[in-house]
């Protein structure tokens, strides 16, 4: 039996405890002027491993245009049985201001590991205080790995969970059709995140997430279908 860490440990939640690849400066995608949030302001996944529904992720946009708040409640639940072997809970609540990010304070129980994740705005970048690491501050041009914005394929991302500064090597899959979870498919394009614990994430004609999948430490396929 693997054990419980092993199961879901790096899942792509939040680009969660991976280790960085680093490469050459680059724009991935075309950065925008005003922050691609959805017209609904909200956007949520059924999150399934081995055909069944593990957990789900929501995000939920309230504000403005420009000046808004993103809350973000994921959780993950991985069963052998009828018994519980891992458990995953992250809450985020991220701010912008004025079109540009300025924060976040995240909330993460890692399986028993409780970790706290603060990003503030400087005037030199922004400073990340996470549970167990060194105080940092990140460059300017950062944003928050919580992949709703395309534009942080650009780099660098900041990990909500344990604060960790991530430049992937971001590889372009191309166009597929991707599953949503009422069985239906759309059109979306794909990116691949190299680092330790790979994943892919795709956005549809709109450059709106719409989909995740990666492998587990138990080498199964974990994958996000959008609500």
């Amino acid at each position: 039996m693997p054990t419980r860490r092993a199961l879901l440990l790096g899942t792509g939640a939040a680009i969660l405890v991976s280790r960085p690849v680093f490469a050459a400066a680059q724009n991935i995608v075309e950065a925008s002027m005003t922050p691609r949030r959805p017209a609904s302001n909200e956007i949520a996944f059924d999150i399934f491993r081995k055909g069944s529904q593990i957990g789900h992720h929501r995000l939920s946009f309230q504000g403005g245009e420009q000046d808004f708040q993103v809350a973000i409640d994921v959780e993950m639940v991985v069963k052998i049985g009828f018994i519980p072997v891992f458990r995953y809970e992250h809450q985020n609540l991220e701010r912008w201001e004025q079109g540009r990010f300025v924060g976040l304070e995240a909330k993460t129980n890692n399986d028993g590991d409780d970790l706290v994740t603060k990003v503030t705005q400087t005037e030199k970048g922004y400073r990340v205080e996470s549970t167990g690491k060194k105080t940092y501050v990140a460059p300017s041009q950062a944003l928050a790995a919580t992949h709703w914005n395309i534009d942080e394929l650009n780099g660098p991302m900041i990990n909500p969970q344990n604060g960790e500064l991530l430049t992937p090597e971001v590889v372009k899959l191309g166009a597929d059709k991707v599953a949503l979870a009422d069985g239906g498919h759309v059109p979306a394009a794909g990116y691949r995140l190299e680092m330790k614990d790979p994943l892919s994430l795709w956005y549809d004609g709109r450059e709106q997430w719409t989909a995740l999948d990666f492998t587990a430490g138990d080498g199964s396929s974990v994958i996000y279908r959008k609500v």
